[in-house]
Parts: C-alpha cells; sequence; structure tokens
C-alpha cells in the first residue's frame, strides 16, 4: 500500500475515530481490533480486508467512508439495537455491509456536490470579473427600439 499523504491520514483518524465512539460506541481505552482495521482500509480498495495480494478494484477516500457511516448512522443503529452478535467481528461485519451498499450513493452524491461548487465558483467568477467598480454598466451594444425613431421626439 502506498504512503498516505497528510489530508488521508487526517481523514483515517476521524473516520476511525468516528466508527470508533459514535458506531461502535467504544470508550476512550478501547480500540477497534486489527482486524477492523484492516476491514475497514480494504472498504477503500474494494476488498473484503485489506491486503497487498488481491487486486483493488476501487479507490474511495476516507472522506467518502465516513460520510458513508454518517449517512448510514440511523440505518446502522437501528439494524444492531436489539440483535444478538457471536462477537464484535460480527456485528462489525453486518455494519460494514450496511454501508457498503451506499458507498457508491455517497460518493455520487459528494461528486455532484463538489461539481456544483465548482460551478458555482466559476459563476461568481465571471460574475465579479464582469464589473469590479461595483457601478451599473450598460450594455454599449444596446440596440435601439425600431418602434421609436429620433425624429418622433
Amino acid at each position: 500500500m502506498a504512503k498516505m499523504t497528510q489530508q488521508e491520514i487526517k481523514e483515517w483518524d476521524e473516520l476511525y475515530e468516528y466508527v470508533r465512539t459514535k458506531i461502535l460506541r467504544y470508550d476512550e481505552t478501547q480500540s477497534l481490533s486489527r482486524t477492523m482495521v484492516l476491514r475497514l482500509k480494504g472498504l477503500s480498495t474494494n476488498k473484503y480486508i485489506e491486503n497487498n495480494n488481491t487486486k483493488s478494484t476501487a479507490h474511495y477516500s476516507y472522506a467518502v467512508i465516513l460520510n458513508t457511516f454518517k449517512y448510514c448512522y440511523v440505518d446502522i443503529l437501528r439494524s444492531i439495537s436489539g440483535m444478538n452478535f457471536a462477537d464484535e467481528n460480527h456485528k462489525f461485519n453486518y455494519i460494514l455491509k450496511i454501508v457498503e451498499s451506499k458507498l457508491n450513493t455517497v460518493y455520487l452524491k459528494m461528486k455532484n456536490n463538489e461539481q456544483s461548487q465548482n460551478e458555482m465558483n466559476t459563476i461568481l467568477d465571471d460574475l465579479s470579473s464582469r464589473s469590479t467598480d461595483g457601478k451599473y454598466n450598460p450594455n454599449p451594444k444596446k440596440r435601439k427600439n425600431p418602434l421609436i425613431s429620433d425624429d418622433m421626439w
């Protein structure tokens, strides 16, 4: 696996903490198991568990995965409440199945949002470049009304 950038490290830390505290409701003395960490990292490359032996078929950022967990938060809590799991790994795998099913939905929503933001910024830049002094500048190529001639007045 390639070395993570500072941004990826920050996003990973946010994802890890969110899953640890909000989803699994662990306290500050508990941590995710090694298997849970590898399963979580495997989501980013569309693998069951992160390893170098299996070919990656996708690349989701940790921000997309975090937003997917947030998107599925209510569904996750509703689904796991009242269920009996054999162990924490079974519970975690059940949660990841919910998240996996919504990854592309959240990815597309984030991509469309980013595209809309870029379009809006382009429009705002264009508008701000048209008039720099803040005063109304009439269009110099304004056509005369053909029904009113200068000799009428």
